[in-house]
């Protein structure tokens, strides 16, 4: 990108030129490289008319022109009218809209004609095709990274077994000698369901490591059943505000265990980002045919250097992470046909965005019957 920026001050005698990129995080474009110094703009939604147009076709935009015609249309009233912005031309790679640049005003006041647009587009037509490559060669590199941390967590079976057969021992223990008041019974209890849930993991661990994973069966889920049955464990800790909220929301059809992999991955980010004392919020609703969930917490933020990084193996947003989860969260919503998003300020909080299509059952099944059932188990 520095070497497209230094060819573009090179070619054009505008005093503005701007590099934007899409973010996967939060699906906004943010400018990434700037000829001028001054403050990082504030990133642009899908919905911008600019981008609406980026989106549409291969040809520059004269933003200008649009101005002229449409005083009331949106295209200069914010972010890109105060970068003095007059032409953008989109670059895409693998058919995607994954950048644009934005030109200011030329400084003879001569208008961007048929050949400044005929030789934009061959740059952007080039750019594109060596994002391309780039964005194979990561994706390589990402498949490398995930099997490298997949083949290592063979070697962590030998740890898991001793700290299961230890929390066993330490449960057994208890439940001969302890004085049983409630909240040993409740440690003793969680204890048990943690030696459990690791001697699963093993065995799962084991299972992908050496042998084809059987296929899992997708099934309709009732996400509100599911959220309840994720944060039960968390409920009452600390000084810890946790709250459930939204409406009765339609099924979904997904692998209920991968659903709440994700759930889980997300609730316990956000405990871990409040500390001992903070909020979480969930919520349920419904938009454009899929069922929505968002997860707000009041904790402390992600860095915006670190979002473009966050769906990459090996990276994480926090001192000693694997960097797994969310990488792993991602695909799983993805291969539901979701979409998987996060929006977060240091300082503030974050919030995550679970889409899900609704499940439509056929004529001679009842969606109703299916949230009764599920909710029956």
């Amino acid at each position: 990108m520095d070497r497209l920026l230094d060819l573009l001050i090179k070619t054009f005698p505008t005093p503005a030129i701007s590099i934007w990129s899409l973010r996967e995080a939060d699906r906004r474009f943010c400018q990434i490289r700037s000829m001028t110094t001054e403050k990082e703009p504030v990133p642009l939604e899908l919905s911008h008319p600019v981008i609406v147009q980026l989106l549409k076709k291969d040809d520059p935009v004269l933003i200008e022109d649009d101005w002229s015609r449409n005083p009331g249309s949106g295209f200069g009233d914010d972010t890109l009218a105060v970068a003095r912005v007059a032409l953008c031309f989109p670059i895409r790679a693998q058919g995607r809209l994954t950048a644009f640049v934005a030109l200011g005003r030329q400084l003879r006041g001569e208008a961007y004609g048929t050949d400044d647009c005929d030789l934009l587009r061959g740059i952007s037509h080039h750019v594109g095709a060596l994002l391309s490559h780039a964005g194979l060669a990561e994706e390589r590199q990402a498949s490398a990274e995930l099997d490298a941390l997949h083949r290592f967590s063979v070697f962590c079976l030998h740890d898991l077994k001793n700290l299961a057969a230890r929390l066993s021992l330490v449960a057994q223990n208890a439940e001969n000698h302890g004085k049983e008041p409630a909240f040993q019974e409740s440690a003793m209890r969680t204890v048990a369901d943690t030696a459990k849930k690791m001697t699963t993991l093993m065995s799962k661990l084991s299972l992908k490591s050496f042998k084809p994973m059987p296929v899992e069966t997708p099934e309709p889920i009732d996400m509100s059943n599911l959220i309840d049955e994720t944060v039960a464990p968390i409920r009452g800790e600390g000084n810890i505000g946790l709250y459930v909220s939204g409406e009765p929301v339609p099924p979904v059809m997904a692998v209920r265990e991968h659903i709440h992999q994700v759930l889980l991955n997300v609730v316990l980010n956000a405990k871990q980002a409040i500390g001992q004392d903070g909020t979480i919020c969930i919520a349920t609703g419904q938009q454009d045919g899929s069922v929505v969930v968002t997860v707000e917490d009041t904790g402390v933020g992600i860095p915006a250097s670190k979002l473009s990084t966050l769906f990459r193996p090996s990276q994480s947003s926090r001192p000693g992470g694997l960097g797994i989860g969310l990488y792993q969260c991602k695909q799983i919503v993805e291969a539901h046909q979701g979409t998987f998003q996060m929006r977060s300020e240091e300082g503030k909080g974050t919030q995550v965005r679970i889409e899900l299509p609704i499940y439509r059952p056929p004529a001679t099944e009842d969606a109703d019957s299916i949230v009764r059932s599920n909710r029956l188990r």
